[in-house]
């Protein structure tokens, strides 16, 4: 009974392992090996990819987004014109020799031609709040030259919004370094800042004449 057993066991001992079964062990361990080594290469060719297209990449999305602020800014200087045009209407001719000197400053640097032109809005606005004997200091803000104006009662609604219009528009040349802006929408600004410039020299005389009154 014994020695029976014992050869049967022999037997189940002998029977070869199923091909099968060793053939799925290997496909098993090929995937799981695979697998394990996917993602390591993954993330190496990434870093690979990045590092060489990263550059490219983040030049492109800054050109998007900095046509987006070129874009925005020949809108609103568009809009600024018909603004000002409203609000002052005695418009510069083109021939003023100030919009001829701020024009050609332009052809040479957009940006120093807008500040240049805001530059002259913002001494006229002192000047007036000056002649009209408030304390402003030495370099007064925007904002506290437009609060100051309006204090005075020497601008109307319509021409506070373009004086913030201006400015407005100023800060945006000056942050959008890699800014390029149509040389339309450029003279659009340079025309309207010298109209308000213009308008404050006219206000500075009669505030001159009231104060001697």
């Amino acid at each position: 009974m014994q020695a029976d057993r014992s050869d049967a066991r022999t037997a189940q001992q002998a029977v070869p392992p199923d091909e099968d079964f060793l053939t799925m062990d290997a496909l098993t361990f090929l995937s799981k090996l695979i697998e394990s080594l996917a993602w390591p290469a993954i993330v190496v060719w990434l870093l690979w990819y990045l590092k060489e297209h990263l550059p490219a990449l983040a030049k492109s999305l800054r050109k998007l987004k900095v046509s987006g602020v070129e874009m925005e800014f020949e809108k609103q200087a568009e809009k600024l014109a018909a603004e000002t045009r409203t609000a002052i209407p005695a418009e510069p001719p083109s021939e003023d020799p100030e919009v001829v000197r701020l024009k050609q400053i332009a052809e040479i640097s957009p940006r120093a031609a807008i500040v240049e032109a805001w530059v002259r809005v913002e001494t006229n606005a002192a000047e007036v709040v000056r002649k009209a004997g408030l304390r402003v200091p030495s370099a007064p803000g925007p904002i506290q030259l437009l609060n100051s104006l309006k204090q005075l009662e020497v601008l109307t609604p319509p021409q506070v919004s373009a004086f913030k219009h201006l400015r407005a528009l100023r800060n945006m040349a000056v942050h959008g370094a890699d800014m390029e802006v149509s040389s339309e929408a450029v003279n659009q600004y340079i025309v309207s800042a010298v109209a308000m410039a213009g308008y404050l020299e006219d206000t500075l005389e009669f505030v001159k004449n009231v104060k001697a009154a």
